[in-house]
């Protein structure tokens, strides 16, 4: 991956009307990578898409993407030079962009001349996509007729007709099993390893663990942290989770008693319709107080244990 930041934000803020969409964001994408960036639904996650292709105008702060000169590269506000900034990006929805009455080709044709690609090029382009979505065999066939995944990646090849250096992708597998999500990912590394750099979003965070070089952890607006899968994972490892199953389970009294017990320091809890679950900083030493709370309010244990909390309840710890 190139170091390189290729596009970034400065305290970036949106607002649509009373409502803060996105609070203060700093974030920098670095050429050739791909950079996941994950929500719960609400979170933010569109509208920094399409802050970041200058669809969406901030309320206070910038986006950035980087411009080289004869010599070097400078900084140069995305809203204040779209139609440059446009052509050296795609951009493939959450809802599809076709013409679901023209062909494969067709479509293509379309916006390929749109993007004022080049009548030779634009033929040379056209079969290498169909040939990198395996969509040769279906080029006469109308998009109607496409099957999901098909729609999905006809979608992303008419995103990146016109070659561009930047692919952002919103929720590219939101709507698809997981057998297509993985077809979907697989075509996503391939079209990083040409060397463009992508932005997508998800909220499939175990998907993103295995295809992204980063994340991005996006929470009410907020940026809450920014790494490697790995990174994120030792982030979340200062936690463990203590699950608490018991009968004739009194679980407001066994709360409470825990919150007042200094040897416990819970970070949060979550309470399930049959059990309990603890994030907590010190889980051996509770695991044990955990134990000695339900003997004495005379529970008997169904389940006591404790666990690292996997990637994809992260936004349990927020």
């Amino acid at each position: 991956m190139d170091s390189k930041v290729i596009l970034k934000t400065q305290d970036l803020s949106v607002y649509f009307g009373d409502n803060r969409i996105l609070n203060n964001i700093n974030l920098s994408v670095h050429s050739s990578e791909i950079l996941g960036v994950v929500g719960v639904s609400g979170s933010g996650k569109t509208t920094l898409l399409l802050s970041l292709l200058g669809l969406v105008k901030p309320s206070s702060g910038t986006v950035l993407f980087s411009h080289k000169r004869k010599k070097d590269y400078v900084f140069k506000p995305v809203n204040e030079h779209l139609d440059y900034f446009r052509s050296h990006v795609g951009f493939s929805s959450q809802h599809p962009s076709f013409y679901t009455k023209l062909t494969i080709k067709e479509n293509l044709s379309f916006f390929g001349n749109m993007m004022l690609v080049g009548k030779g090029l634009l033929q040379q382009r056209i079969n290498v996509l169909l040939d990198l979505f395996e969509l040769k065999q279906h080029r006469d066939k109308l998009a109607e007729e496409l099957s999901g995944g098909m729609q999905k990646r006809l979608d992303m090849a008419i995103s990146i007709v016109h070659n561009p250096l930047i692919l952002l992708l919103d929720e590219p597998t939101g709507e698809l099993d997981p057998l297509l999500r993985k077809e979907i990912w697989f075509l996503t590394k391939r079209i990083n390893e040409k060397g463009k750099t992508v932005i997508l979003c998800s909220h499939f965070i175990n998907d993103l663990e295995q295809v992204c070089d980063r994340i991005a952890v996006l929470h009410e607006g907020n940026l809450i942290t920014v790494g490697t899968p790995a990174e994120i994972r030792e982030r979340i490892s200062l936690y463990d989770q203590v699950v608490v199953e018991s009968v004739p389970g009194n679980y407001d009294k066994i709360i409470s008693q825990a919150y007042k017990d200094k040897h416990i320091k819970i970070r949060k809890h979550i309470k399930q319709m049959n059990y309990l679950i603890f994030l907590v900083e010190n889980g051996h030493d509770s695991l044990k107080r955990f134990i000695s709370i339900l003997d004495s309010n005379k529970e008997k244990i169904i389940d006591v244990r404790l666990r690292k909390p996997p990637l994809e309840e992260m936004f349990e710890l927020i």
